[in-house]
């Protein structure tokens, strides 16, 4: 989906920063679910750690009364058993005391049209179990809201679909078609980290809360509120990535990857 073309752009850019600036940022590393990020994250490393993922997410009891809710991430494979956002949570703080930031793009269950449809209390739940649990050093972004979802991004020069058996045809017409790529909150995250915008997570939150709800509220007219939670505001402003901009990569015809 549109997520995943997110993540192969953000793993290239990754990847031309560590090129660029190897003492800065270590080479990136990607993880296919939850579950593997929970088993391979290393909390030896001496270093901050910036995580973008993207899953399907649900609500599940986490006690033997059902009296107690908590997030998990869905996997891909329906054989694998989901993580729950508590463990996650766990293994970011075996980090302490360096810091992490989580950039949360979900879907839920039902993501319909566009990417990440949180018509649930996810972002009211995670933020709760981010607070209870008080992980140092931890910052939460996330792409959307209640009741939003994470819009699709498309080029504001559209693309002319024609059937060429019928040019001659008096009724023949050009019908515009948006062509989708990637999202949103996707793309101006990608614009962050190249235009030197990610000092640290409250830099990455202010760049993408203004564009994102500015572009789509001029594109569909909708509402898409991107959101931060922090245990402390030293983390929000510790530093990350500075004084590096990438110069515009060419863009290739094969650049827009088809990811399911």
């Amino acid at each position: 989906g549109n997520t995943a073309i997110n993540a192969s752009r953000l793993l290239k850019v990754a990847e031309r920063l560590h090129e660029q600036e190897r003492s800065q940022v270590v080479e990136p590393v990607t993880f296919h679910s939850v579950a593997e990020l929970v088993a391979g994250a290393s909390g030896s490393e001496d270093k901050s750690l910036i995580i973008y993922l993207t899953a399907e997410v649900s609500l599940v009891p986490t006690d033997s009364n059902d009296t107690k809710v908590g997030v998990q991430f869905l996997s891909p494979d329906p054989a694998k058993n989901p993580v729950l956002l508590a463990n996650l949570l766990s293994v970011i703080r075996k980090r302490e005391p360096m810091r992490t930031l989580l950039i949360l793009e979900l879907t839920g269950r039902n993501p319909g049209l566009a990417s990440g449809v949180l018509a649930d209390d996810f972002r009211e739940r995670i933020e709760k179990e981010v607070r209870t649990n008080n992980v140092p050093g931890l910052t939460v972004i996330g792409a959307s809201g209640r009741n939003e979802r994470s819009w699709e991004y498309f080029d504001d020069a559209p693309v002319a679909a024609t059937n060429d058996s019928e040019v001659d045809s008096p009724t023949a017409a050009d019908v515009i078609f948006p062509e989708f790529d990637g999202t949103v909150f996707g793309h101006f995250l990608l614009r962050a980290f190249e235009e030197g915008k990610a000092e640290n997570a409250l830099s990455i939150y202010a760049f993408l809360s203004q564009h994102v709800q500015d572009w789509v509220k001029s594109h569909y007219g909708c509402r898409q509120t991107v959101w931060i939670v922090s245990g402390s505001k030293d983390a929000k402003l510790s530093k990350l990535i500075t004084g590096i901009k990438l110069p515009k990569a060419a863009e290739k015809s094969g650049d827009k990857v088809a990811a399911v």
